[in-house]
């Protein structure tokens, strides 16, 4: 028999579903007496995971990281103990930046002024970003919560070669799509009881909120976030192979 997993860093991802495996991986943490490690500092969000925050009062070890951070394997690694186990999640990138579009309130920090601005910015996403910037989470999201910057991002081949890297660090990758198996994934991963990962929605949005994506809008999307598509095709697709 398998002996239960109690380090575990899980990436915490935008607009994936990612505080309900949160609210999971605490709620065990707080019954096992675990130690999870929290965001120190607000700028820990928007950089990189910097390995100099391990110094926390006496301890030396953390047993879960599971909180919002951009992923730096080896400051994280530097953190945790060498039998980590890696987790994050992902989704479908349509439903995704239609979320992340909403919430972040990309209409107004793109200053558009049509009504509807979702299908304003991608009738010339690059011309709205070359104009105000890239916003966090505006393009590719789900790599850059990975940690890369679409700069380096340029290519199929470097994408792929990206996504062979990932597989060798993150032992679960689930699918906010196919939350339930994803989740019997975790549980095997983490050799945990089927109690220690039921679950209940945690910052779930409004059915009303959710804006209609015509099929044009959803082509556009893929091909705006290019990477993230192929990250998420290659997870939905080994997610069914496992």
């Amino acid at each position: 028999k398998c002996r239960p997993k109690k380090n575990i860093v899980f990436l915490k991802t935008h607009k994936t579903a990612s505080s309900t495996v949160q609210n999971i991986l605490m709620r065990s943490s707080g019954t096992s007496h675990l130690s999870y490690r929290t965001p120190v500092t607000c700028w820990e969000l928007l950089t990189h995971f910097q390995s100099q925050l391990r110094h926390h009062g006496n301890r030396t070890a953390y047993n879960i990281l599971c909180h919002h951070i951009r992923f730096h394997y080896d400051n994280i690694r530097d953190l945790m103990p060498n039998d980590t186990v890696y987790v994050t999640i992902v989704r479908n990138p349509v439903d995704m930046f239609e979320s992340a579009f909403q919430y972040y309130g990309f209409g107004t920090k793109y200053n558009i002024s049509q009504p509807d601005a979702l299908k304003t910015f991608l009738d010339n996403p690059s011309s709205y970003v070359k104009k105000f910037g890239e916003r966090r989470h505006s393009h590719n999201a789900l790599f850059y919560d990975l940690g890369y910057d679409n700069g380096n991002l340029t290519s199929e081949q470097t994408i792929k070669s990206t996504i062979r890297h990932l597989d060798r660090i993150f032992s679960v990758v689930m699918v906010a799509d196919h939350f339930e198996e994803s989740l019997i994934l975790l549980r095997h991963a983490l050799c945990w009881d089927l109690d220690d990962v039921t679950f209940f929605k945690i910052n779930s949005r409004n059915e009303k909120s959710v804006r209609h994506v015509t099929t044009e809008m959803a082509g556009k999307i893929r091909q705006w976030n290019k990477a993230d598509v192929m990250l998420f095709d290659h997870y939905n697709k080994t997610l069914w192979s496992k």
